[in-house]
């Protein structure tokens, strides 16, 4: 079989694992992974199919008495997709299934960007997915999966850009940065960013892609200035309400919390915050032995890691802008802690360029991509719901003895 043959059916069983992981972890899970945000978004969309639009709940927890209003707090985007899917299916699936459904379908878009972007060996970027971060993410019914798919896409579409013309430019930019804010309100960091890389290109003398850009950056933010202002029509605020609390957090723990959640978004292989146990100890220690082998194999790298390799240059562009952008909102406002949730457009962003810079050293990658990934599918296998398949094992055994 050929090696690319060879890549491509061990993507597609990476993918596979990783969704029926994705299935258990939901199934078994008491919740189901839905959270009060969840329970907000899925009532949106039961409205949406009812005819009632974007209303929700004035008040959590809620039940079928409790007054609804318009639905401002949250970008419309991820309940609507929702309705848009139960609609699709004719009444088939449930809001629940399709808020699943969703994430699996950002899922596969984004292997299927990798693909464009790397080829056979896409495989290898997306076993970041085996992550404890990425899994918690696209395990509950949340909006960040689809919009990191917009993400990616821009990135990817920023990258396509550099090199060559693309007569759809403003059509394909203009709906990425609207799908990014209507999806998430926290979309608009990438306005600011792209605005820079506007410049950039301007100032390179490709002034046809910066116009480009410039057309849709404004269509973009005419649509969210629009929408904010019908928030306001509806609700009296932009957003649904005041936002901005700075004083709620001192500087010293602000600094704390930024520094825990970034310990753990790079603590891939765990199953839960850092906490003093023995498990999280032991991956954390391969975790280190793995990063001092690679430090070790460092040696093979012929040219600089990152030199001259423009996927890294905007996949880790991004990743900084949206974490610098982050901070300084969520000092603004603590909307959200700094875990797993906030920080995955960063992190995301991050080890895909991470992956790929890897990728671009051949020497360097043949001996190392066989601990990476076996690390990673560790970490896998740690995410899976180990008590119950425990308790499954032993009724098992017992039935058959």
């Amino acid at each position: 079989m050929k090696i690319s043959h060879k890549n491509h059916l061990f993507g597609a069983v990476l993918f596979v694992l990783i969704a029926l992981v994705l299935w258990l972890r939901i199934t078994v899970e008491a919740t189901h992974y839905i959270s009060p945000d969840s329970e907000f978004y899925l009532r949106v969309a039961e409205n949406i199919l009812a005819g009632k639009g974007l209303v929700a709940p004035y008040t959590y927890p809620f039940d079928d008495t409790t007054r609804e209003i318009y639905f401002a707090a949250w970008a419309p985007g991820y309940p609507v997709l929702i309705a848009f899917l139960c609609w699709l299916s004719g009444g088939f699936i449930s809001v629940i299934v399709a808020s699943k459904l969703i994430n699996v379908l950002a899922m596969a878009c984004i292997y299927w960007l990798l693909r464009k972007w790397v080829g056979s060996r896409a495989w290898f970027p997306f076993l970041y997915f085996c992550s404890f971060g990425m899994l918690e993410v696209f395990s509950y019914s949340w909006s960040e999966p689809i919009f990191l798919f917009f993400v990616v896409l821009l990135a990817f579409l920023v990258k396509e850009s550099w090199y060559k013309q693309d007569k759809w430019l403003l059509l394909k930019a203009t709906g990425i940065l609207i799908m990014l804010f209507m999806i998430r309100y926290a979309g608009l960091v990438y306005y600011v960013g792209l605005s820079l890389f506007m410049i950039v290109l301007y100032l390179k003398n490709r002034r046809n892609q910066a116009f480009h850009y410039f057309g849709a950056l404004f269509i973009s933010s005419a649509v969210a200035l629009g929408y904010f202002y019908n928030n306001y029509l509806q609700m009296g605020a932009y957003t649904g309400g005041d936002r901005v609390f700075p004083e709620q957090v001192s500087d010293l723990g602000f600094m704390g919390d930024l520094s825990y959640g970034l310990f753990n978004a790079f603590s891939l292989a765990r199953n839960f915050y850092f906490e003093f146990e023995i498990l999280y100890f032991l991956l954390l220690a391969l975790q280190i032995a793995l990063v001092i082998f690679l430090v070790k194999q460092s040696r093979l790298i012929k040219r600089p890691f990152i030199k001259n390799n423009n996927d890294v240059y905007v996949l880790w562009g991004s990743a900084t802008f949206y974490l610098v952008l982050i901070i300084i909102l969520r000092r603004l406002s603590p909307f959200d802690p700094f875990d797993y949730r906030i920080l995955s457009p960063f992190m995301l962003t991050f080890f895909l360029g991470w992956f790929m810079a890897v990728l671009r050293h051949e020497e360097f990658f043949q001996k190392t991509y066989k601990w990476i990934t076996a690390f990673m599918l560790l970490s896998l296998l740690i995410n899976l719901p180990k008590v119950f398949l425990y308790e499954e094992l032993k009724q098992l055994i017992s039935y058959l003895g």
